[in-house]
């Protein structure tokens, strides 16, 4: 009998164990593969981004991305750096493509660019559906000071921020924040999904307050393509080819383009 319930507990052990594991390669596979650079190495300025479409293009591939606004504010040309990885979160090599940035939503800070690839990329989901309370569990990916990936975990503070104005209707939460992070994703724990993208840090006198970090909601994204007719949908669904003019601009200003050291 007790040879019996000793194996029940390895195979329990076992199960929990794979299940955690499952959980762990999904992380990174869902939420930390998708997460990129965008950067503009003439103006020193950039911030953080993430895949959300991917498709096959002839022998190339076409990606689109969500950032903020903000991060890509400045004259160009931009660029979006790739990482790639060994033992499932250790930086292998890194690789740098141009990118275009097609459309930009300054009320709400959101902007979307494109670029091409060599290979498929992940992708990230993003959950438009989503029915937050304060409390939940989240945590956001970035490229805080421009340095290697974060992962950083924390709480919903406030759902749609009241106070101060700055910062209205935006998502708050205690999630560890620094400057770089602006334009990476916000997910839930519970479906590695998308609810927003990071913004802000407040401030108090001058001091930055990083775990208090705003977050737009990835509703917004939505609502944005709502207003434009559904002109944004091919970005983030499959339901419809990747919009061809940005990547004829893109070719034709290629000459801007140099790839930075």
């Amino acid at each position: 009998m007790q040879k019996y319930l000793f194996s029940i507990m390895l195979l329990v052990l076992f199960v929990v164990f794979c299940a955690a594991q499952t959980n762990k390669n999904q992380l990174f596979e869902s939420c930390l593969y998708p997460t990129v650079v965008v950067f503009d190495p003439a103006n020193e300025t950039g911030g953080s981004a993430f895949i959300v479409r991917c498709s096959e293009y002839g022998k190339k591939f076409r990606n689109a991305i969500v950032t903020a606004q903000h991060t890509v504010e400045s004259n160009g040309p931009f660029f979006v750096k790739i990482f790639a990885y060994k033992n499932i979160s250790e930086v292998e090599s890194e690789v740098v493509y141009p990118l275009y940035v097609y459309a930009m939503e300054q009320k709400d800070d959101l902007a979307i660019g494109v670029f091409e690839s060599d290979e498929k990329l992940p992708t990230a989901k993003l959950n438009f559906d989503h029915k937050i309370l304060m409390g939940d569990d989240v945590f956001h990916v970035g490229f805080g000071m421009m340095d290697d990936a974060r992962i950083d975990f924390g709480k919903i503070t406030q759902t749609k921020t009241y106070k101060p104005d700055i910062f209205k209707g935006l998502i708050r939460t205690n999630a560890y924040s620094m400057v770089g992070d602006s334009g990476g994703p916000l997910f839930q724990n519970s479906d590695y999904k998308v609810i927003g993208v990071c913004r802000a840090i407040r401030k108090h006198k001058d001091q930055l307050m990083n775990h208090q970090s705003y977050f737009t909601d990835i509703k917004s994204l939505q609502k944005w393509n709502e207003q434009l007719d559904n002109a944004l949908e091919p970005i983030y669904t499959d339901k419809r080819e990747l919009p061809k003019l940005p990547f004829i601009k893109m070719d034709l200003q290629k000459y801007k383009y140099k790839i930075p050291d």
